[in-house]
């Protein structure tokens, strides 16, 4: 039931489960993934502890526990983890790893320098063959076309599966060959979809790592374009294989995976400007100067404003996302603009808990109770973009922005204000903005975006009018036109297949020429 995604029926079998058999581990972590699944996260915290008192040495269940820390903004706590998890392992393992990585560059927990350094090491400890693509390459291939492969878990309803999906469906079928291999579990209607816009569908979920880079290396594929990064469900591992001569990172993840054979980073200047010497180093940086993404919006969601005569900021992010840094900044804000009201939409809303933990960090920076509202969880895409109607202006957390949030709030005409930073992770929405056409909202200081939020304010009420103007006008943008998009990957990838053929065919007239 929990791998068909049956998330309620799931948790009331394993909640029985961990009180009649509490001395079995992996009760307790299907348990807590049922919950997860469930978006309450709170009460997963719980339920790991909990099997964390009865499991202390149990791997898995202390990796869950730290998920299920920075999940609920306890942030200190699973750094404490991380640094415990460091102390003690003798080899890092891929879920240790994917753990440390993602939490450790998305709240900025971990330096970039030791991300690299464990990178390496892990990359360095797997029993991996080296460039399995050169011995399928040798042979000549059936076409002449540039196959490209898109690797992802996400091939479904996420939002790497709704940016992905029309990219493929424009590629240029006359000079591309479109593959998409699949590593995740979840199979949905979009799943369906992506499926049958692609040429090649490769499923490699029940295969182990050497079994699915041989089975990808058979395909000659030239260009193997990863989409997930140190994400849950992605298989990082089965690129140290190097199934194609050029591996790519794109699109799914905020940061450089560090390891070697990733050829490229494919991003925009907004993302790379400012990035640390550390992930300008870890990577070649490819730049698209229209912007490294594109969004089309399927879904016609009303885009009236609901009847209320009180200006609303709002922000739908994750409340993990709300650092104190980012309620600081709101507060002020609030205090310049005392008459707006602070709404907020968040999965970790849907229990009692995230809303009580909310409130009080709110209120304890300033904000008034009668100032704040806590929107509910909806049910579908449609009533979620709805909710939009709900704010005049959204306001986009730091240093772990923002992005499908970003683009959902620019299709449904709201202005989106942002602060520029000093990482991928942190210029996400700027990147979005810029793209669009609409770098006045991007902030360069704190100060500068409370002016921004200001200027917006006194400008009026977020009408009907205004909101289908703004929404027609990211449409026509360059950030709206994915069929741009595409040609400008194509563009890169005719020069990536380019240079590493030229690549191939000096190597293989060096081995030929030398003596056996």
């Amino acid at each position: 039931k929990l791998t068909m995604q049956n998330f309620e029926d799931a948790y009331g079998e394993y909640k029985i489960l961990c009180h009649e058999e509490p001395i079995q581990p992996l009760n307790w972590l299907n348990c807590c993934a049922s919950l997860r699944g469930l978006k309450s996260s709170y009460e997963a915290l719980r339920v790991i502890k909990k099997g964390s008192t009865l499991h202390p040495q149990h791997k898995k269940i202390r990796y869950a526990l730290m998920q299920c820390l920075a999940e609920t903004g306890k942030l200190g706590s699973a750094a404490q983890m991380i640094n415990d998890e460091l102390r003690d392992c003798e080899e890092l393992n891929e879920q240790l790893m994917f753990n440390i990585q993602f939490i450790g560059e998305g709240y900025k927990l971990v330096e970039s320098q030791k991300l690299r350094n464990y990178a390496k090491a892990w990359a360095s400890n797997q029993n991996k063959l080296k460039n399995l693509w050169a011995d399928y390459m040798k042979e000549k291939k059936s076409t002449t076309k540039i196959r490209i492969a898109y690797f992802s878990q996400d091939f479904c309803d996420h939002p790497v599966g709704r940016f992905i999906r029309p990219i493929i469906k424009h590629h240029d079928r006359d000079k591309f060959e479109v593959y998409c291999i699949n590593t995740g579990t979840i199979n949905d209607k979009l799943t369906e979809r992506i499926r049958k816009s692609s040429d090649r569908w490769i499923d490699i979920t029940r295969m182990n790592n050497i079994e699915a880079a041989s089975l990808i290396a058979s395909h000659q594929i030239d260009i193997i374009v990863e989409l997930g990064g140190y994400t849950g469900g992605s298989r990082l591992g089965v690129l140290l294989y190097k199934c194609a001569p050029t591996q790519l990172s794109y699109l799914g993840y905020f940061a450089p995976t560090y390891i070697k054979t990733i050829d490229g980073w494919i991003g925009d200047p907004i993302l790379f400007k400012k990035n640390s010497e550390t992930h300008k180093k870890s990577h070649k940086q490819i730049l698209i100067d229209d912007g490294y993404m594109a969004y089309e919006e399927e879904i016609d969601a009303r885009k009236d404003r609901i009847e209320c005569k009180i200006f609303r900021f709002g922000t739908f992010n994750h409340a993990r996302k709300l650092s104190n840094e980012t309620i600081e900044l709101f507060s002020k804000l609030m205090q310049v603009n005392f008459q707006a009201k602070l709404v907020l939409k968040s999965i970790s809303f849907n229990e009692e808990e995230g809303r009580n933990k909310i409130l009080k960090r709110l209120m304890e920076y300033g904000i008034k109770e009668k100032d704040i509202e806590i929107l509910p969880w909806v049910e579908g895409r449609k009533s979620h973009l709805e909710c939009y109607r709900n704010i005049d202006v959204a306001l986009d957390p730091f240093p772990y922005g923002g992005a499908t949030t970003t683009c959902e709030a620019l299709f449904m005409g709201v202005p989106v204000i942002t602060l520029i930073g000093r990482s991928m992770v942190e210029n996400l929405s700027a990147s979005i903005l810029k793209s669009a056409g609409k770098k006045q909202w991007i902030a360069d200081n704190k100060e500068e975006y409370i002016k921004i939020a200001t200027k917006l304010m006194k400008e009026g009420l977020n009408t009907a009018e205004k909101r289908e103007a703004l929404s027609e006008e990211i449409k026509k943008s360059k950030f709206g036109n994915t069929k741009l998009l595409t040609e400008n990957l194509e563009y890169i990838y005719c020069d990536e297949a380019n240079k590493s053929e030229k690549q191939f065919s000096r190597e293989f007239i060096k081995d030929a020429a030398s003596p056996n």
